[in-house]
C-alpha cells in the first residue's frame, strides 16, 4: 500500500508566563503547566531517541524538532526549534516555568513569531504532507 507520510514533525509548545498563572503548588496553574510541559518534552525526546534508532536501522525518516516558547509583556524563546530537547534543557524550562510574574497576557505575540516562521517553503511541505506542524 503506498502513503505518503510525513517526513518531519516540529512540535511548538507555548506556555502562559503571566502573573495571573503563578500558583506554585499542586492543583496550581504554574504547577500544573510546568507538569505538563515536562510530560510533553520528556515524551517528544523519548519519541525521537526511537526515531534516531530506527533511522540508523534505516526503517524510517522521520524527526522531531521541538520548540517552547512563553508569553507574558513579551515573547519569550525558552527553547529554540531543534531536533535535540536535552535533560538540561528541560530543567531549565522547568525552573522558568516556575516562576510565573508577567504583568501581561501577550500570548498574540509568541503566536506571530510562530506564524512569521510559516514561510512559502513550510507552507508547501505542510500541502505536501511532508511536515506536520503541532502547537500546543
Amino acid at each position: 500500500m503506498d502513503e505518503h507520510r510525513p517526513l518531519d514533525f516540529e512540535f511548538t509548545l507555548i506556555c502562559d508566563l503571566s502573573g495571573s498563572m503563578n500558583e506554585e503548588r499542586p492543583g496550581g496553574k504554574s504547577y500544573e503547566q510546568r507538569l505538563c510541559a515536562v510530560l510533553i518534552t520528556e515524551a517528544l525526546d523519548e519519541f525521537e531517541k526511537k526515531l534516531r534508532a530506527e533511522r540508523f536501522e534505516k526503517v524510517i525518516d522521520l524527526r522531531v524538532f521541538t520548540e517552547v516558547r512563553g508569553f507574558a509583556a513579551e515573547d519569550e524563546e525558552l527553547k529554540g526549534m531543534s531536533g535535540v530537547i536535552d535533560y538540561y534543557t528541560r530543567v531549565k524550562i522547568s525552573r522558568r516555568l516556575s516562576s510565573c510574574v508577567g504583568r501581561r497576557t501577550a500570548d498574540y505575540k509568541s503566536l506571530a513569531k510562530v506564524a512569521s516562521r510559516l514561510d512559502a517553503d513550510i507552507g508547501t511541505s505542510l500541502r505536501e504532507r511532508d511536515l506536520k506542524k503541532g502547537l500546543s
